[in-house]
């Protein structure tokens, strides 16, 4: 089950870090909603992969931003390809 935009921005509570093709075709209309709680991945950062999560990171600590590693919730919008492919089998 997907959610619409609105109601996924409704769910954020504290700061998110976006990224990815939604993240930048609806960058002006998360901002708005969610103010300095919003963060984007700068341009050659912005598409889904584990080290880019590790790119992150390591841009949040180098300006003294730290947390627990399990304080750290992904959210998906959507199933992944092998979820989707599991649930056909």
């Amino acid at each position: 089950m997907a959610l619409g935009l609105d109601e996924l921005l409704d769910r954020i509570e504290g700061p998110a870090c976006f990224l990815g093709d939604g993240a930048a075709a609806y960058r002006e209309l998360i901002a708005e909603k969610l103010g300095e709680r919003a963060h984007f991945a700068p341009p050659p950062l912005m598409h889904q992969r584990a080290g880019v999560a590790a790119q992150l990171t390591k841009i949040a600590f180098e300006n003294g931003k730290t947390t627990q590693a399990d304080a750290l919730t992904p959210f998906y919008v959507r199933a992944s390809s092998a979820k989707k492919a599991a649930w056909k089998s």
